[in-house]
């Protein structure tokens, strides 16, 4: 296993080209500005990114955005923002910061819009709100609130509602997906692109297939939340038809610290791991320090789901998660072929063969207010794995180092904090890890 994380660390360090030029936006600055400063800003976002070239740096305050260019010139919902190759996004400033560390964090005030039409109807609404794509290049997209898409049309025009995604290298961070729509993908589609996403809410997304997220290549994916989004068909949050080392045949997408709750879909109710889309190979992912509640499939699978068949050869891997309340006729937690899918050290409601596995009430803080930090003296505390904690591939920590095992939670505690009034029953040196999103401190309330 050592092996395989130090590969798919390797993958995921990938260099940022070092700022050019900074582009200051402010949609309540006056027309005629360069950009140069916040005094000078442009008022409109596409001004800025027809002046941004590879290494610049696009600086976003607090306001709302709406796309203008077209990428189809008699075709109005095909406005998007579209940033060049290797130019870095960056929102939420309040618009008199001098450096990037002292960003005020504005984010959900600094609003991407997709609905450029009429306010009620979604018929009108811009397909992809913002479109990063190019090969070979490295895009940062970080801080931003990506809203009200609709991407209700064919091939492209039907999928990523919020960000299509496609070829290179993509960073997306602090970012938040809202009322999305899409075939494939209501938020997010990922295609032919290696893509690590980190610290983003997911929240009230719709598609066919993949209400949250749609990948058909590797994804990384780190102390994100997954609520209340949907799909008609499959994985209301995420469905995965790619993501293999073909090297080594091994997981490749990687889930970590992420909480996924009231996400619904007929089949895969949070996740779905399928072998159709472009390139017809089956998903394979690792879910680690996960939290899968309250889930619903109408059919099977009310938190993931995979092909029930040998044919189509899924792979998903669940280390240090909880699975529990999820709803679904056939298999609440799990349904697909029992060869598909590892189950360690993770609290499993209604019981998985696997090393370290539990079949106990995790002991929420409150379920009901949808707080599923745990409680003392829950028996998910001090229960996990430490070898199956992965690498800090997204820098969690901002101290530059990836190949220490993941050190923070969703909330950025400590991942290994020991309760010296529980047991330790999980693996590794103590301080064990908690099985989970979230690392209970000791000694906090609850």
């Amino acid at each position: 296993m050592k092996a395989h994380l130090t590969l798919l660390l390797a993958c995921s360090i990938i260099a940022t080209a070092s700022a050019q030029t900074i582009h200051h936006v402010d949609a309540s600055a006056a027309p005629g500005g360069n950009g140069h400063s916040w005094s000078q800003a442009f008022a409109t976002l596409d001004h800025a990114l027809d002046a941004a070239f590879n290494g610049d740096q696009v600086w976003v305050a607090a306001g709302s955005y709406k796309p203008r260019h077209r990428t189809v010139a008699n075709d109005p919902r095909s406005v998007t923002f579209s940033p060049r190759n290797g130019v870095q996004m960056y929102g939420g400033f309040a618009g008199d910061e001098a450096t990037l560390d002292a960003r005020a964090g504005l984010f959900a005030e600094t609003i991407l819009e997709g609905e450029i039409g009429h306010p009620s109807t979604i018929n009108d609404n811009a397909r992809h709100v913002v479109r990063l794509d190019g090969n070979g290049f490295f895009h940062t997209f970080d801080g931003f609130c990506v809203q009200n898409a609709n991407a209700d049309g064919s091939q492209q025009n039907g999928t990523g509602g919020g960000i299509f995604v496609q070829l290179g290298s993509k960073q997306i961070r602090n970012c938040i997906f809202r009322r999305n729509r899409a075939v494939r993908g209501g938020a997010l589609y990922v295609e032919a692109s290696i893509c690590r996403i980190q610290n983003c809410l997911f929240e009230e997304n719709l598609a066919f297939r993949g209400g949250g997220l749609f990948a058909t290549m590797q994804v990384q994916v780190a102390n994100c939340v997954f609520r209340r989004n949907g799909a008609f068909n499959t994985g209301g949050a995420i469905l995965l038809t790619q993501g293999v080392d073909y090297s080594s045949g091994l997981p490749r997408s990687i889930f970590q610290n992420c909480l996924f709750y009231s996400n619904r879909a007929r089949t895969g109710g949070a996740v779905f791991l399928s072998a159709g889309g472009v390139t017809n190979t089956p998903g394979k992912a690792v879910f680690t320090g996960c939290t899968l509640v309250a889930n619903f499939a109408a059919i099977r699978g009310g938190a993931i789901a995979t092909p029930p068949d040998f044919l189509q050869q899924c792979d998903c891997r669940v280390w240090n998660s909880i699975l529990w309340n999820n709803e679904a006729p056939e298999g609440p937690q799990y349904n697909g072929n029992a060869n598909h899918i590892e189950v360690l050290y993770s609290d499993f409601q209604g019981g998985w063969p696997g090393t370290g596995n539990i079949d106990s009430p995790p002991r929420f803080k409150n379920a009901l207010g949808h707080d599923y930090e745990l409680r003392f003296l829950s028996p998910c505390i001090d229960s996990g794995s430490n070898p199956h904690i992965m690498f800090d591939f997204c820098d969690l920590d901002n101290d530059d180092v990836f190949n220490e095992a993941t050190p923070i939670d969703l909330l950025g505690n400590p991942r290994r904090d020991d309760d010296p009034t529980i047991p330790d029953t999980g693996a590794g040196n103590a301080p064990i890890t908690d099985m989970g999103a979230y690392e209970r401190v000791s000694g906090s309330d609850g």
